[in-house]
């Protein structure tokens, strides 16, 4: 196996770097009113709906969790 010609001495690492959400301004409706979401609640709005999309469903207690937090 042929030696590398620089080596590495040392390796800092900082953690996984995640870019700010990108907020869209989207609105749900319920009970017919329309409900203008804040960032926060569009971030974990849409979250879930990718959850619901993918192959394992969330279970009743990620629901029931997600809803509690979702709603306050």
């Amino acid at each position: 196996m042929p030696t590398a010609k620089h080596q590495l001495k040392s390796l800092w690492h900082n953690g996984v770097y995640v870019p700010r959400y990108d907020y869209k301004g989207l609105s749900i409706k319920v009970d017919g009113h329309r409900i203008k979401l804040s960032p926060r609640t569009e971030q974990m709005a849409i979250a879930f709906a990718k959850k619901l999309q993918s192959k394992s469903p969330p279970d009743k207690v990620f629901y029931k969790n997600f809803m509690q937090d979702f709603l306050q």
